[in-house]
């Protein structure tokens, strides 16, 4: 536990995370912002309430102020491995991919279990055009991962990558039938069809 430069601060911050967290939970993210700030504020050196606020920021679409505090929650707490995450997908979705794929690397080295991180590196690396740690990514990503989404995911990436466009079929379609509602599975498959000029599928 960080601690803290003001000995008030911790009963001040209390009822602010209350309200913050009844906000997060009403799905008004926005509005949970402003009392997260002034948490932090009172407890500058808290990592976690960095992150916290972060979170608020990049649920509400704020991303410059999302990276600002994760970048403060890394700041405080280098291996602090879920605000490097977070930082990524904050970074990734604002079109800073360099930036992203530092920190999911940063991810894989603090928690290499964390399949996500795995494969968002991967796909990152895909995009610029780094054939085989793309693969190598989206493997690790299968072997942490095992059954789950990004385990699978990860397993037919590579597959596809790799031209094993019939063993990549039939994980996709193994995972479509335990998680119906997969948007990027069913995008992989339909991608995957649609190359094989099979488009009645």
């Amino acid at each position: 536990m960080s601690q803290l430069s003001n000995p008030v601060a911790p009963q001040q911050v209390a009822p602010l995370l209350a309200l913050a967290t009844e906000l997060l939970r009403a799905g008004q993210p926005g509005d949970a912002i402003a009392p997260l700030r002034e948490a932090a504020r009172l407890e500058p050196s808290n990592p976690i309430l960095q992150h916290d606020l972060g979170l608020a920021c990049l649920e509400a679409g704020s991303l410059p102020d999302a990276i600002a505090a994760f970048q403060r929650a890394v700041a405080r707490d280098p291996r602090y491995a879920d605000a490097h995450f977070r930082l990524g997908i904050a970074l990734e979705k604002l079109g800073d991919a360099g930036g992203a794929l530092v920190a999911y690397n940063r991810v894989t080295e603090l928690l290499p279990s964390l399949t996500e991180a795995w494969f968002r590196a991967g796909a990152l690396v895909h995009t610029m055009g780094h054939r085989n740690e793309a693969i190598g990514c989206f493997r690790r990503a299968a072997a942490t991962g095992g059954n789950t989404r990004f385990g699978r995911l990860g397993k037919a990436r590579a597959l596809l990558i790799e031209n094993r466009n019939q063993e990549a079929e039939l994980v996709l379609r193994r995972t479509l039938e335990l998680d119906p509602g997969n948007a990027m599975a069913h995008d992989l498959l339909g991608n995957l069809l649609s190359e094989l000029g099979r488009f009645d599928e």
